[in-house]
């Protein structure tokens, strides 16, 4: 077998970086981009003695590492919208905005997206139920749209990094064989600093909007009860969640007792067969015109394309691996190192720089995961810090990244620019500076 000369591994990363720009000026799914680029490096790999038997196997090990992360982003899929259905998730928001409707709206929007995405685990979920509302509040008020997706955007990825029923919160755990439990607990530790910043911008900047209840969120509340059964009982299925996650409950087996709660609670308001499998395939929907935009959902069969990313991605990581792609780009970027500071540093910009190029988490988390983990072996230093330094950069920052699967997502589903935006989303912005800069030095360590 020969090596890959760079001239070669420049070319394969260009390859890479063609087929995504392609796919998202052409509007096509982004794993399309993935496959392009796998069955390219594929040829290219085997032109260099490489059976397809071994770039099976190394892609199929990849593949073992997100079965978890594929499961549970199935499952989520369809709890998300037999929530909304049974009336779970309103609940939930009808309560959350009776707590904290005295707060000023910016504020507000990040506390409520923060919370939001803490409970489902995904940031794209949590956009998705929260934007009509806050859009509408922004409008209402005269408050700047971008400042208003900004403070969104913020508390949506402090949950899609740090919630246990985040998929890529557990599949960094895979990559990098560390306990999500205290992954979880080095994030919050982390996220503290960014998060106490975020909340004193938000509540400035947000003052001057600040009232006892807006007509927006009063009407809310008048639509949902109108349209659902508000009643502390229907709140039970995320209390339930709540508790298992505190008793260290594994994730997948939380999520089964979970949606068991969540159908005997629709099969005491009436089960609907075929409304049940429609909603579960295709998603939430509601024909209240003003609920309408606000609450709703997709389903099992939209996440098939995330499920393709995540595919697509392990394998194309597989021939990475076997190749040895990056060795040579990668490897005197990071074998002279001489701290923790050092190291950590090279982590947070490796995995902002393939969350950059790649489109998505996933690769950005399996690439930068494996390469650094013998490091902090070799160093003595638990892999949980290369967990959450790997959460705190590479994964937080898709949000703001123009061309990144999650950045056309929020300017798609807002009419944002993600640059325009950008300025806004606090935390987000924060929390890598923080990870890179400031966490360092509170573990001064030369190698």
């Amino acid at each position: 077998m020969k090596p890959l000369k760079l001239s070669t591994t420049i070319g394969i990363l260009g390859i890479l970086m063609a087929s995504v720009f392609t796919a998202i000026i052409l509007g096509w799914p982004i794993f399309t981009a993935l496959l392009i680029s796998a069955v390219f490096t594929a040829l290219i790999v085997a032109f260099h003695g490489y059976t397809f038997k071994q770039m099976l196997g190394a892609g199929i090990d990849n593949l073992k590492l997100v079965t978890k992360a594929m499961i549970l982003l199935s499952t989520i899929s369809v709890i998300i919208p037999l929530w909304l259905q049974v009336g779970v998730l309103p609940n939930f928001i009808y309560y959350s905005v009776g707590v904290v409707s005295s707060l000023n709206p910016l504020l507000f929007a990040f506390l409520m997206a923060t919370a939001l995405s803490m409970v489902i685990g995904t940031a794209l979920g949590t956009m998705t139920i929260l934007v009509p509302l806050f859009m509408s509040i922004a409008y209402n008020l005269e408050i700047s749209q971008a400042f208003m997706v900004g403070a969104l955007v913020s508390g949506a990825y402090f949950g899609d990094r740090t919630s246990p029923m985040s998929a890529i919160n557990n599949l960094n755990a895979e990559v990098t064989r560390t306990r999500i439990q205290t992954n979880i607990r080095l994030m919050l530790a982390s996220s503290l600093m960014p998060f106490i910043l975020s909340l004193g911008l938000y509540a400035y900047f947000g003052r001057t909007y600040a009232a006892t209840d807006s007509q927006s969120v009063l009407a809310l509340k008048e639509a949902l009860a109108g349209e659902f059964t508000i009643h502390p009982a229907y709140l039970a299925p995320i209390l339930l969640l709540i508790a298992l996650i505190l008793f260290k409950v594994p994730i997948l087996k939380s999520l089964g007792l979970v949606y068991g709660l969540s159908i005997l609670l629709y099969v005491f308001q009436g089960f609907d067969s075929a409304g049940f499998f429609r909603f579960s395939l295709l998603g939430y929907t509601t024909p209240d015109p003003y609920l309408g935009p606000i609450l709703k959902s997709s389903g099992l069969v939209n996440m098939l394309q995330v499920v393709g990313i995540l595919v697509s991605s392990s394998f194309l990581n597989g021939l990475y691996e076997i190749s040895n792609l990056f060795e040579k780009i990668i490897h005197p970027f990071i074998r002279s190192l001489k701290s923790y500071f050092e190291m950590n540093l090279k982590v947070s910009l490796l995995g902002i720089l393939f969350s950059t190029i790649t489109c998505n988490q996933t690769l950005s988390v399996i690439i930068t995961g494996k390469l650094f983990s013998p490091y902090y072996d070799r160093f003595h230093i638990e892999r949980n810090y290369l967990a959450r330094t790997l959460g705190d950069t590479g994964v937080t920052v898709v949000g703001i990244i123009p061309w990144n699967l999650n950045g056309i997502f929020v300017a798609a589903l807002t009419g944002v620019a993600t640059l325009d935006y950008l300025p806004y989303a606090f935390f987000t912005l924060a929390l890598p500076f923080f990870a890179m800069v400031i966490q360092p030095l509170f573990m001064r360590r030369k190698f």
